[in-house]
């Protein structure tokens, strides 16, 4: 809960410091978290900060997707830090409990955004391709192991069994 608590605090000063910090170029995991806040649905708007016992850091969650690799700590710092800049930068606000939502100035920079960076889109793009392409992986494996038997008798072509022409 202390993670939380320091964001609170990360955000409250963040109005004082704002001005300054929006001279400067967002990152590229800054413009990814935007990016996917911003997408319309039941969570648009919403960041949730989910600290794991075992995990070296909180679990940022924009949306519905996670910004966190249990197998790549790199890419969990540099988006957990992206998340506190964007609180910084005052396009973050606390909200309650472990959720943070978007500012209006958060919103009006998400959709400026992806206007000028069609990476954001097909950020977006690659991560539901990844998904289907995971679900088909799923279904391939699942084919694979189902007995051939189950798939019936082949059927024989005009001249007899269609494997003795094979072989």
């Amino acid at each position: 809960m202390s993670v939380i608590l320091d964001l609170v605090t990360l955000c409250e000063k963040a109005i004082n410091t704002a001005a300054k910090l929006k001279a400067m170029r967002l990152s590229e995991e800054e413009i990814t978290l935007l990016a996917h806040a911003q997408k319309p649905g039941q969570y648009q708007g919403q960041f949730h900060i989910l600290e794991i016992e075992q995990g070296t850091y909180p679990i940022v969650m924009a949306a519905h997707s996670s910004f966190a690799d249990p197998e790549d700590a790199v890419a969990s710092a540099r988006y957990f830090d992206a998340f506190k800049r964007l609180c910084e930068r005052n396009l973050v606000q606390f909200a309650s409990g472990k959720m943070f939502t978007l500012t209006s100035a958060g919103f009006e920079k998400a959709a400026k955004l992806s206007s000028e960076h069609p990476a954001a889109t097909v950020h977006n793009d690659c991560a539901k391709l990844a998904e289907e392409n995971a679900a088909l992986r799923q279904e391939l494996e699942q084919a694979r192991q189902k007995p051939l038997a189950s798939y019936g008798e082949a059927p024989e072509g005009p001249d007899g069994d269609w494997m003795k022409k094979v072989f």
